[in-house]
């Protein structure tokens, strides 16, 4: 008996009679019975299981159990399949388990992962696209994502995974490392060629050029994922064009200015990207400001509770009256509150702009804020 003749056999032996599967004919039209899939799904044969991946996309959020059981599949071919019909379901609930599978061992797994994301509009996908980031052998395709789906929260999480291309997060570092390691190669050989190394310079010498040959190769690699993420700066820069932005421009220059590290192609690709940075950005930087305002948004004023604010809040630590779940909400209000509320009548205003009337407006208090806080969770 054959292994596929085994394996029907067995598929058989397990299934009742009356629901058995014909897994050599093409599928009914339609939704596919749905007691067949789940049989397929615990089937030993691997192809099986990767088409009962494709058809539970069709029953929507009612298959995203079953698929949750197949990215634990030890084949990741079927994991693969599973997360493709995820990103197909759009729903929150698919949107969890990607989340948990973006951290799969194998690459074309997790690649697959960061496509059906970048796929989805269901909320949070976002989030977890940037969480990806940290991820080296993905941050190419993430950038990508991000700047196709166009979120500005991804400008500055972009910077900083440029920035952690480079040797030291600073192409100015990388580049002096590379010369300094030149420089540390050619007196190797110097002192070989007059000499004063002896019969170690040979193995000197060579270990050196290994690790040299190694680092290079890995910075070369670590240069195409820095150009695609300038790449996805500079679109997200077309539609959201950011003053803050050109500060990477001189860094930007360093990395156009690098050929011990980047490629004539990636030089030219992040020269290019410059130029258009500078240009996109200028006119967003030559915009008038009230005289007096702060240069970032960092050095805006934040509101700070008074003492009798502070003595409502102990609610916060109240066991007596208070559950658990209540004080961690009126906690956390009063971190929001005052992480999260800018001093609006302090900022500087215009020449001949009318005075605010903030103090007629309505203002609750701090405890029917914190009220309100564990009202919504």
């Amino acid at each position: 008996m054959s292994g596929v003749e085994r394996e029907q056999v067995d598929v058989y032996r397990r299934c009742p009679p009356q629901t058995l599967p014909i897994y050599d004919s093409a599928p009914p039209p339609g939704t596919p019975d749905w007691d067949e899939v789940q049989q397929r799904v615990a089937a030993r044969r691997t192809s099986f299981r990767a088409r009962a991946a494709v058809e539970l996309a069709e029953f929507g959020i009612r298959g995203v159990d079953s698929l949750g059981i197949l990215l634990r599949d030890r084949e990741a071919s079927v994991r693969a399949k599973a997360i493709e019909a995820l990103g197909r379901i759009d729903a929150p609930a698919a949107l969890d388990q990607l989340a948990i599978a973006i951290d799969d061992p194998a690459f074309p797994v997790r690649k697959a992962c960061i496509t059906a994301i970048g796929r989805m509009g269901v909320a949070g996908a976002d989030d977890v696209l940037l969480a990806a980031l940290k991820d080296r052998d993905l941050q190419a395709l993430v950038a990508a994502e991000l700047a196709r789906r166009g979120n500005p929260r991804a400008l500055q999480p972009l910077v900083g995974a440029l920035r952690d291309t480079q040797v030291g997060r600073s192409p100015r570092v990388q580049l002096l490392c590379g010369v300094l390691l030149i420089a540390l190669y050619a007196a190797i050989w110097g002192l070989i060629v007059t000499g004063q190394l002896g019969d170690r310079g040979v193995a000197l010498i060579s270990i050196c050029g290994t690790w040299c040959f190694q680092y290079n190769r890995n910075q070369r690699r670590r240069s195409a994922t820095a150009v695609a993420i300038v790449q996805a700066i500079t679109r997200l820069s077309e539609t959201y064009p950011q003053p803050e932005v050109r500060n990477l421009i001189p860094d930007l220059n360093t990395i156009a200015r690098d050929p011990l590290h980047h490629s004539a192609e990636a030089r030219s690709a992040v020269r290019e990207a410059a130029r258009r940075i500078e240009r996109l950005t200028e006119s967003v930087a030559q915009l008038p400001r009230p005289a007096g305002s702060p240069a970032t948004t960092e050095d805006l004023p934040r509101v700070h509770l008074s003492e009798p604010d502070f003595e409502r809040l102990d609610l916060a630590n109240d066991r007596l009256q208070f559950s658990g779940p209540a004080r961690e909400a009126s906690r956390a209000a009063a971190e929001r509150i005052e992480a999260m509320s800018p001093v609006v009548p302090d900022l500087p205003l215009p020449s001949g702009a009318p005075a605010p009337v903030f103090e007629s407006l309505p203002v609750p208090s701090v405890t029917e804020m914190v009220a309100l806080e564990h009202i919504e969770r």
